[in-house]
């Protein structure tokens, strides 16, 4: 009997070991666990979206699991401020243009096959990117001021840059846009690098190698 046993737990353990591997500790964010599988998976996604082979080198992977550290960090946030949630017809509109990507309805889930992805992946991908626009948009536009002296000074920058910038009366309301963008992303990452310092962050360099 306890030969039995023994042979059954050291089966079980055999069982285990691959997914085990596959899902070792990444990162911990405070008590939240990001696994090696998330970061690849995050990976796999991108390069699906861009259209080319997924690169899970060392570097790339850590570049991911700083996005996920982000990404975590702030849909947490956008949980307590009760930011909505995607709708899944707004998701199906991020959808339906990878689709028609493809000649045919047999291409697409079999691109996804390839690329090593579900369709629920994908949704919850672009769904959880939706959800940061939003709260990103709730948390931190309303901070922004805007000023004519603002818009000059984006559209000498934009000059400087050899970029081409529209007029300051005919492309206005285009110049406030860009101006509010960047003002709430810049205002995004200094809420970021503020709550990094909070929060106790640590990465398992096993899992990047």
């Amino acid at each position: 009997m306890r030969l039995g046993l023994a042979l059954t737990s050291m089966t079980l353990l055999a069982l285990l070991a691959p997914a085990e591997i596959l899902d070792r500790i990444a990162v911990t964010v405070g008590k939240h666990i990001i696994a090696e599988s998330e970061i690849v998976r995050d990976l796999r996604i991108a390069a699906f979206l861009d259209g080319k082979m997924p690169d899970l080198s060392g570097p790339r992977k850590r570049e991911a699991a700083g996005r996920l550290v982000d990404q975590y960090l702030v849909l947490e946030d956008a949980a307590q401020m009760r930011a909505p949630a995607p709708s899944a017809s707004e998701v199906d509109s991020l959808v339906e243009p990878l689709k028609l990507r493809y000649a045919s309805a047999d291409e697409y889930p079999s691109a996804l096959k390839s690329a090593g992805i579900t369709e629920t992946e994908l949704r919850e991908h672009l769904a959880a990117g939706l959800r940061m626009l939003r709260y990103t948009d709730l948390r931190f536009r309303p901070e922004v001021q805007l000023s004519d002296e603002d818009l000059r000074e984006l559209n000498s920058s934009l000059a400087r840059d050899g970029v081409p910038a529209p007029d300051m009366e005919r492309g206005r309301s285009a110049l406030e846009q860009l101006f509010i963008d960047r003002r709430v992303m810049q205002a995004l990452d200094r809420w970021l690098e503020a709550v990094r310092h909070t929060t106790p962050v640590a990465y398992r360099e096993a899992a990047f190698q």
